[in-house]
């Protein structure tokens, strides 16, 4: 959020920025769109999860698997996270995070679907090259191919 002062205003914009647009190459910032905003509304917006404590999953030999990167929330514009974190360092094997899951401040709505998985724990575990493959649920229901 940011206080924009335009020529012509009494008083400063409050604004946050929409959309950024870079040069597909050198990657400097070639247009910004900017949404002013009342201080005293809600208003909707997306905003990263950051996870930390992977390490730990790592540790026990296991694997991370990031599902959404971002969440939407509604709350006042002074109140909106600049990430909501995801700690997953007490995770075990077949554990999930979902949305619900996150924590945000009691002014802050969650929005989209609270059963979208934003984490979950696997076993990095492989059967050895002695047993032979199972089958999958998805492959044992599919049909062979017509000649």
């Amino acid at each position: 959020m940011f206080s924009l002062e335009l020529e012509g205003e009494t008083r400063p914009l409050m604004v946050l920025v929409r959309e950024v647009q870079r040069h597909p190459v050198n990657r400097e910032i070639n247009h910004l769109d900017l949404l002013a905003v009342s201080m005293t509304e809600k208003i909707t917006s997306t905003v990263p999860i950051q996870i930390i404590g992977e390490e730990e999953v790592v540790k026990q030999g296991a694997v991370l698997q990031v599902g959404a990167k971002e969440v939407e929330v509604t709350c006042l514009p002074g109140d909106i996270p600049e990430v909501v974190r995801c700690d997953v360092s007490k995770l075990q094997v077949g554990d999930k995070i979902t949305i619900a899951d996150l924590e945000v401040l009691p002014t802050v709505e969650k929005g989209g679907d609270p059963e979208t998985v934003v984490a979950v724990v696997l076993s990095a575990q492989r059967g050895s090259a002695d047993e032979p493959a199972e089958e999958s649920e998805e492959s044992q229901g599919e049909a062979e191919p017509a000649q």
